[in-house]
């Protein structure tokens, strides 16, 4: 066997890219010729480990991604300054971000690229090989997905520069980019162990997660092209007249827009795919639901039940640790206060979505109380007479709070980025979940309501699953199709908050710029309002500088 030789940079991968060919070309530095690699598993294993520790270092690490994914949403909030850019729609203001996730995801496409071609000359056992490969296709698919999301027409790295590409690609329509990606997972799908496997290695994806991503690829495209259809949203002002705050959302209903690149797709038949799709996952009996809300969040749970594919973490590490945990819940001093952080949260709108004293979403999921400033705060506000009275319930313990009389603390922190070994310090080893079970099981029931012309039997039972669960109440029975569509996506903004999912849904359901424009400014100052130009990022200048063949710059940019 050959011997291994390789730089700690192939899995550290320090070095940033921002173009597509900046990205390939600086791969030529991060490690040497794959050829010195040893003809093993384990010798494989590096060159996968370099496409995975990439999600860490160059989309987590300063929580450029996050960022990406969470703030630009209706239910968002935090301070003005954290969400003035991003967050109000200023795509061109802090440019690092989105070049930063173009950069990031075409070196995970690089490398897998790399890997791929590495790996199939090789002569190890052929199954490991092949589950080795699947993994690369996985991680090939999944940054493709959030690329044509974000940009629209992207290029398209079928191999890599060391195997004769062209790094002057062009832009590839929408739906050539999504068929590419259906094509890596059903290829990923046929190549990687399931979790039940012997060489099924924990932290990795399985066959599961190529399936739960492709019917997320289904679903997408099918709600995306789907014309005429309405959606009830509960959203609105968030301020009275008078300049007070409004206690409740207010109902408002959207006729939804075709998302551009999707014309013509054939709704119905991938609505009935995404169904299909999200079945075999739920029937496969590689994943299943917590049995309570709380346990989703337990640290001894990661990777394990519904957690289909996880964010690995290292506590303390500044290149693979994750600082998003100060981002949303801050970091504590030695006498248990907030030292630094609490900017990441949702608003009360998503507050008043859940049954008040009942969801443990909200019950459980909120932080009602915490210390900061040499004082005890509490939220929400409504819940005053709870605080006096000291209702052990929301986690009151009889000492004494401030009542709530301050604009910083309109909105909901959540209790699940306290999942941490050390809540001490600011790069910890919170395993941010990628792709969870229960968002599958929202993805049947909404595919189930579409493809069968209103909700099924099967479709409730998808849904209450995930609401009986944290102890909230079974939906309303007999909901029209538009009732129980409007629902679900509702449904999947409550129990998937701030897991990088409901920019997507507004997105894809071609309500996105009807939803934030009817809010207008937050609670929070945060400016909500949007453009057409917001439908996609800027593609980073120097992409379009250094490709000849990529084109214009996406409109309003």
């Amino acid at each position: 066997m050959r011997k291994i030789l390789f730089l700690t940079f192939l899995l550290g991968g320090m070095l940033s890219a921002t173009s597509c060919e900046d990205a390939l070309q600086e791969e030529v530095f991060d490690f040497l010729s794959p050829t010195s690699l040893e003809d093993s598993e384990s010798g494989a294993d590096l060159l996968l480990q370099g496409a995975y520790t990439t999600i860490n270092e160059n989309l987590f690490r300063y929580d450029v991604w996050p960022r990406i994914g969470n703030f630009d949403s209706d239910y968002s909030t935090g301070p003005s300054w954290a969400f003035g850019s991003v967050g109000s729609g200023n795509f061109n203001r802090d440019t690092w971000m989105y070049e930063g996730t173009w950069g990031g995801l075409y070196k995970i496409i690089h490398r897998s690229n790399v890997g791929i071609e590495t790996v199939e000359k090789m002569t190890f056992d052929e199954r490991a090989r092949k589950n080795t490969i699947g993994q690369f296709q996985f991680l090939k698919a999944w940054s493709y997905f959030y690329l044509v999301r974000m940009f629209g027409p992207v290029p398209i790295m079928p191999t890599s520069l060391g195997a004769g590409a062209d790094p002057q690609q062009p832009r590839q329509d929408v739906k050539v980019v999504y068929d590419h990606i259906i094509e890596l997972l059903k290829a990923a799908e046929g190549n990687l162990y399931t979790r039940n496997d012997p060489g099924f290695k924990v932290g990795r994806v399985s066959k599961g997660a190529a399936s739960a991503l492709l019917a997320k690829v289904y679903v997408t495209m099918a709600s995306g092209s789907l014309e005429g259809a309405q959606v009830t949203v509960q959203g609105g002002p968030a301020k009275n007249a008078d300049g007070t705050l409004k206690d409740s959302p207010s109902r408002l209903t959207f006729t939804k827009k075709v998302v551009a690149g999707l014309e013509g797709v054939n709704s119905a038949e991938y609505f009935r795919l995404a169904r299909d799709k999200a079945k075999e996952v739920m029937d496969s009996g590689e994943f299943t639901l917590f049995p309570s809300y709380s346990e989703v969040w337990n640290i001894t749970n990661r990777n394990r039940g519904e957690h289909i594919w996880m964010v690995q973490a290292v506590s303390g590490s500044q290149a693979l640790g994750l600082g998003i945990n100060t981002w949303y819940l801050g970091y504590l001093n030695a006498d248990g206060e907030v030292a630094n952080g609490r900017w990441v949260a949702m608003r009360h709108h998503w507050y008043e979505l859940f049954e008040d004293d009942k969801d443990d979403r909200v019950v459980k999921g909120v932080q009602h109380r915490w210390k900061q400033w040499g004082n005890t705060h509490f939220y929400p506000a409504k819940h005053a007479s709870k605080v006096e009275a000291r209702d052990p319930k929301y986690g009151y313990t009889g000492e004494e709070v401030n009542l709530p009389n301050q604009a910083e603390f309109y909105y909901a922190s959540l209790t699940k980025f306290g999942a941490v070994t050390d809540n001490t310090i600011d790069r910890t080893d919170y395993h941010f979940p990628l792709l969870r079970y229960a968002d599958i099981v929202l993805v049947y029931a909404e595919a189930a309501n579409e493809a069968n012309g209103g909700p099924t039997a099967e479709a409730y039972a998808a849904l209450n699953s995930i609401r009986t669960r944290s102890n909230a109440s079974a939906a309303p029975a007999g909901m029209t199709q538009q009732q129980f569509r409007s629902y679900v996506i509702e449904e999947r903004a409550r129990e998937l908050a701030l897991e990088m999912n409901r920019k997507w849904d507004l997105m894809r359901w071609g309500i996105y710029l009807d939803v934030m424009n009817a809010i207008g400014v937050d609670e929070n100052n945060v400016v909500k309002r949007r453009e057409p130009r917001n439908l996609l990022f800027p593609v980073p200048v120097q992409e379009i500088n250094t490709n000849k063949n990529f084109g214009p710059q996406n409109q309003g940019w």
